[in-house]
């Protein structure tokens, strides 16, 4: 998907600049480029978080580019750009809303670490920690988490390596939780939608703090009540009240759901199933609306950089 949002962008750019005198390069998330010192225009696209590649946020690798656009918005607010630009995601398919399901929990994720403040990889674990100590069931899904202790602290070894220089290097967050393994974990999901769709509760909780992915798309399509941690959705209507979300203190987070059975639901289903039903309700992450709109800011900006050229 990420190579042909490139493709995308480079042609409909290729199709509507006005300014050709310029020679211009796309770069997704920071990698090599042979032709990087033949463009006038630079353009790096970070669609990976700091959590998943630290290394692309150091500022001072960002001075060789004209142009620096982040595939979140709420990243984008916190760097003082105000793009609003979201990751590109695939509409989930709809699952059997009445099917039966487990009043258990569950929750679908890779075994990963992260070394920056906005990494919540290490929060994951400490909530699952935590709900363990309280003797609270929850079926963990996904890959890499029965690996060896010996394979864990080279993998978090490797993702400490990582951020260091990242001026929000975060060392506890990379080594949280160390050893630990949730006592009902159950593989790998053949199947990941009819994984969610069979369990009532699912908790999703993003790779960082200020990134949307597929997760919580998948866990609302499923049919599930959602625990949901992640950018805070208030800031957009449409993904307001679609799930609970999880207060970012710990304790609170374990009450919340400790108290699940007491929540009113109903207001999040309800507009769950509005955001389902809506056909257009994704269209704001849909691949060529994202590309569309990686286009406008960038031909926004060749033309500020044409129109100043003219004048002098």
């Amino acid at each position: 998907m990420e190579s042909n949002l490139l493709d995308r962008c480079i042609l409909e750019l290729e199709h509507r600049r006005k300014c050709q005198c310029l020679k211009f390069e796309l770069q997704l998330d920071n990698s090599e480029s042979k032709s990087m010192v033949e463009s006038d225009f630079r353009v790096l696209i970070l669609l990976e978080p700091p959590s998943v590649m630290p290394e692309n946020y150091n500022a001072s690798d960002w001075n060789s580019f004209n142009l620096v656009i982040l595939l979140s918005p709420w990243r984008s607010s916190i760097y003082g750009m105000g793009h609003i630009v979201f990751q590109p995601l695939i509409r989930p398919k709809i699952m059997n809303r009445d099917k039966f399901k487990h009043s258990t929990i569950t929750l679908i994720n890779d075994f990963k670490f992260g070394s920056v403040t906005s990494s919540l990889y290490g929060w994951r674990l400490e909530l699952l920690k935590k709900l363990s100590q309280k003797g609270v069931e929850v079926k963990v899904f996904g890959p890499n988490w029965n690996m060896s202790r010996t394979l864990e602290v080279r993998k978090r070894w490797a993702a400490t390596r990582r951020a260091i220089g990242n001026p929000n290097f975060n060392l506890l967050e990379a080594w949280s939780s160390l050893f630990f393994r949730p006592k009902d974990y159950c593989g790998q999901a053949p199947d990941k939608f009819l994984t969610l769709s069979e369990f009532e509760y699912t908790i999703v909780v993003e790779n960082d703090k200020y990134s949307l992915t597929e997760k919580l798309f998948d866990a609302v399509f499923s049919g599930a009540k959602v625990f949901y941690r992640g950018p805070k959705l208030s800031e957009f209507e449409y993904l307001d009240s679609i799930c609970a979300q999880l207060p970012e203190e710990l304790d609170d987070a374990v009450e919340m759901i400790l108290g699940r059975e007491k929540i009113d639901w109903s207001v999040y289903q309800d507009k769950a199933l509005s955001f389902i039903d809506d056909s257009g309700s994704m269209a704001f992450c849909e691949h060529d609306n994202v590309a569309m709109g990686i286009v406008d800011i960038i031909e926004n900006s060749l033309e500020f950089r044409c129109s100043c050229s003219k004048k002098h």
